[in-house]
């Protein structure tokens, strides 16, 4: 019996979910919704989960501030991005973040029963297509250059205090904030930046020479 997450704000997704696996009948599972990343968070938190199913854009966190924060929890628990996202950038973020398969909602249903049963058993599973379109449209890292990323202040000031060496919870303490709210962010910072831990966002800090805010 598969016990699966399905991280999705829309009720009707949800059931549609549900009636796909059903309808497979590939094997046995139970089903636990999560309306948004912070309860998908919460339930992982405490509860055994086999799979999860994680929408990309939610209310609350998103589903690559999910990834993260699973990452920094050492939640390792096999995640399928189950997203409309026909972009390869997105695509490519969600897998960097450590997500095992994508399948889009406009594929075929018995994709989302492939993918289940392929991070199951520890493998990583994407659509022949996915794969193609992610080798054509590989993001060439060295014109990064002539396409300058624009900060906000608070991502600016909090980048700050992590290369100073603070915690979420020291940062969020310091700026009167959450920890969750820090640890979005922080979330945000690294896929805005394409890194995937807190040295390659220094170096992408270096680097590029940003000019960062050292108070709030």
């Amino acid at each position: 019996m598969l016990k699966i997450l399905v991280a999705e704000d829309d009720d009707l997704a949800q059931l549609g979910i549900k009636y796909i696996l059903e309808i497979l009948d590939l094997f046995e599972f139970s089903i636990f919704s999560a309306m948004n990343g912070s309860d998908a968070i919460d339930h992982m938190k405490n509860n055994p989960v086999d799979v999860l199913l994680l929408d990309l854009y939610m209310d609350d966190y998103d589903g690559f501030t999910v990834l993260s924060v699973m990452k920094n929890l050492q939640l390792n628990i096999p995640t399928v991005i189950f997203s409309a996202t026909e972009d390869v950038r997105i695509i490519r973020q969600a897998l960097n973040l450590g997500a095992k398969a994508f399948v889009s909602k406009n594929s075929e249903n018995e994709y989302l029963g492939n993918a289940i049963l392929s991070v199951v058993k520890g493998q990583e599973y994407l659509t022949e297509s996915t794969r193609k379109t992610l080798q054509i449209n590989r993001i060439r890292k060295n014109d990064n250059n002539s396409n300058k990323l624009l900060f906000k202040e608070k991502e600016l000031i909090i980048l700050k205090l992590l290369m100073d060496g603070m915690t979420s919870k020291e940062i969020a303490s310091y700026l009167f904030l959450s920890p969750r709210t820090v640890e979005g962010h922080r979330a945000k910072l690294m896929r805005k930046t394409e890194t995937k831990s807190m040295l390659e966002l220094a170096k992408y800090v270096t680097t590029n020479n940003l000019k960062l805010i050292g108070k709030a």
